[in-house]
C-alpha cells in the first residue's frame, strides 16, 4: 500500500515537472501571423462622364484583446462614434473566422462578409454615412493603424485606392490588413484587423464597346503561417453592382444588380501549410457574361481556373502563379451606367497557451490528497473495497 502512494506521489510530482517544461518550450513556440498582400485593380472599358468626380472610401480596423486597444479609421481620420461603432461590431465577426472547427469557421467567414457588405452601404436608417471623398489620378485615401497591446500581439490594417484615367478608367486599390500573435502572458492572444474599400464609379459607354469590367488579381496574395497550437485566417472579398442608365454616383447602391462576388479564405493551423478553404470560396457571376485570362468561359470554367491559379508563391503565402484576371460584362444596352465596386479583406490570428504548470501541479496535488483518502479507507476494508476504489478513481482521471 505504502509503495502504492509512492508511486502515485512521484508520478504526480513527474508530471507537473514536465508539464512546467513543455509549457517553457511552448511560450516561445506558439505563434500565428496572416496577412493579405498587394493590389487589385479594376478596369472599366468605357470614359467618365464629363465633369464627373471619382469618389470612394476607405475603411481600416484593428484590434489586439489582451488588454484590448483598437483604432478605427475613415479616409485617413478618425472614424466618428457612429462609424465605430458599426466596425466594432464587425471585429469579433473577424475574430470568429480564427477557429480551427471547419464549419464554424466557413460560417463566420461569410457571415463577416455579409455584415460587411451591410454596415458599410450608404443607405437610410442606422448605418453611418461613411463619407465619400472625391478622387483624381493624383489623390489616394490612405488609412494606416498600429497597434501593440503588449508585445504578443500586434495588429495593423491599411486600405488605400487610386483612381486612374490612362489608358482608360481604372481604380487601383489596396488592402493590407495584418495580424500578428504569439504565445505569452496573455491567456489566449488574439489580433484582429480589417479593411474595406468601397468606390462608386461613373461610366459612358462605347456605343461599339464592350461594357466590360476586368478585375486582375495578379498582385493579390495572402500570407498565413503558424507555430504550436495556433490558427491564421486571411481573406478577401471582391464585389461588384450596377445600375444602368444613370451617372448619379450618389444613386443607392440598395437598388444596384449584382455584377460578380468573389470570396477567399487562406488558412494555417497547427503549423500545417497554408490552404484555401474550399468551403468559404464563393464565384458568382449573377448569370452575366464572364471570362479569363486564359481563356476560360462562363463562372465554372473560369472558377476552376482562378483555383488553378492560386498555388505557394512562398513557403507560408498563396497567390497567383502567373498573371491572372477575369472580365464581366455589364448587361443592358444603356450608354451610361453607375458602379459599385468594393474590396473587403481581413485576418484573425489566435495562438492557444498551455495549461500554466500550476494548474497542473494543483490538480495533480489534489489528485494525490485524494488517493491518499481513499486507500487510507481501503486499508480498512479489506481488498474488495480496494478494487473499488481503484476502479472509481481510474473513471475520475479519464473525465
Amino acid at each position: 500500500m505504502k509503495s502504492l502512494k509512492r508511486l502515485l506521489a512521484v508520478t504526480a510530482i513527474t508530471l507537473c515537472t514536465q508539464a512546467a517544461g513543455m509549457e517553457a518550450a511552448h511560450a516561445d513556440e506558439a505563434s500565428a501571423n496572416a496577412s493579405v498582400n498587394g493590389s487589385r485593380k479594376d478596369e472599366i472599358e468605357g470614359e467618365l462622364p464629363g465633369g464627373a468626380d471619382a469618389k470612394g472610401v476607405s475603411i481600416a480596423g484593428a484590434k489586439v484583446f489582451n488588454p484590448a486597444k483598437e483604432d478605427y479609421k475613415v479616409n485617413g481620420a478618425a472614424a466618428n462614434d457612429k462609424e465605430k461603432a458599426a466596425l466594432q461590431e464587425l471585429i469579433p465577426l473577424v475574430k470568429a473566422t480564427a477557429n480551427a472547427n471547419i464549419d464554424a469557421r466557413q460560417l463566420a467567414t461569410r457571415e463577416f462578409v455579409k455584415q460587411a457588405k451591410a454596415k458599410t452601404m450608404p443607405v437610410a436608417g442606422d448605418n453611418p454615412a461613411f463619407t465619400e471623398v472625391a478622387k483624381n489620378p493624383s489623390l489616394s485615401a490612405a488609412t494606416d493603424i498600429l497597434l501593440n497591446g503588449q508585445a504578443i500581439e500586434l495588429a495593423l490594417a491599411s486600405a488605400s485606392q487610386t483612381f486612374e484615367k490612362v489608358p482608360r478608367p481604372r481604380y487601383v486599390t489596396s488592402e493590407s490588413p495584418f495580424s500578428s500573435v504569439r504565445v505569452g502572458k496573455a491567456a489566449m492572444p488574439m489580433a484582429a484587423a480589417l479593411t474595406i474599400n468601397r468606390d462608386p464609379f461613373a461610366t459612358l459607354w462605347e456605343p461599339s464597346g464592350h461594357r466590360e469590367i476586368s478585375v486582375d488579381l495578379s498582385e493579390s496574395s495572402f500570407s498565413v503561417d503558424t507555430e504550436g497550437d495556433a490558427i491564421a485566417v486571411a481573406l478577401a472579398n471582391s464585389d461588384g453592382a450596377f445600375i444602368n442608365g444613370t451617372t448619379d454616383i450618389d444613386s443607392s447602391e440598395s437598388l444596384a444588380s449584382p455584377l460578380f462576388d468573389l470570396l477567399i479564405a487562406v488558412v494555417s493551423i497547427g503549423g500545417g501549410t497554408p490552404f484555401v478553404d474550399l468551403g468559404s470560396f464563393t464565384f458568382n457571376a449573377f448569370s452575366n457574361e464572364i471570362s479569363d485570362s486564359l481563356g476560360n468561359v462562363g463562372i465554372s470554367a473560369v472558377a476552376d481556373g482562378l483555383l488553378g491559379q492560386l498555388a505557394p508563391i512562398d513557403v507560408d503565402t498563396i497567390g497567383f502563379r502567373s498573371p491572372y484576371s477575369f472580365t464581366v460584362r455589364v448587361p443592358g444596352t444603356s450608354t451610361s451606367s453607375v458602379l459599385f465596386l468594393r474590396e473587403i479583406a481581413a485576418t484573425a490570428v489566435v495562438a492557444i497557451p498551455e495549461p500554466p504548470f500550476f494548474m497542473l501541479f494543483g490538480f495533480g496535488s489534489i489528485l494525490l490528497f485524494v488517493c491518499q483518502q481513499r486507500l487510507s479507507r481501503v486499508s480498512l476494508a479489506g481488498p474488495r473495497l480496494f478494487n473499488v476504489e481503484i476502479r472509481k478513481l481510474l473513471s475520475t482521471t479519464k473525465t
